[in-house]
């Protein structure tokens, strides 16, 4: 399995980000007009590096797709980070062998301390099971 890390200004939260992709098999972090602490940091997880200049972030999704030499990526934000249950989760379903070429992992999202659940849409309707602040 391939962790795909793209940073264009996320280069405060990377290290943190690697570190809690230890369990893949390779890391690919594609520098979108990288800074040299982005670099450094993605070099010292052992990560394998593509610079470039991206003006869609899709572009920058691509040129590290085409790197990843897993069966399934993983694709991750540097201010992201996967914990171990997480990381159990995902090793065990990849262990089921499971059909079809993509899974919907279920995330918690946060404004502040409020969690948002369906994304950030998820307000825009009652049915989404999403209050926010001031909203009557």
């Amino acid at each position: 399995m391939s962790a795909l890390v793209c940073v264009r200004d996320g280069e405060a939260e990377l290290a943190a980000c690697l570190r809690s992709l230890g369990f893949c098999d390779e890391i690919v972090v594609v520098l979108d007009r990288g800074a040299e602490g982005a670099r450094e940091a993605a070099r010292r997880a052992g990560a394998h590096v593509v610079d470039g200049i991206f003006p869609l972030p899709s572009q920058a999704r691509v040129a590290g797709a085409e790197v990843c030499t897993g069966d399934w990526v993983l694709e991750i934000e540097p201010d992201e980070q996967v914990d171990r249950a997480l990381a159990w989760e995902i090793r065990a379903a990849l262990q089921m062998r499971p059909q079809g070429d993509w899974f919907e992992i279920p995330i918690d999202n946060y404004v502040g301390e409020t969690l948002v659940r369906q994304g950030w849409t998820g307000a825009l309707g009652a049915d989404r099971g999403c209050v926010w602040p001031g909203a009557g």
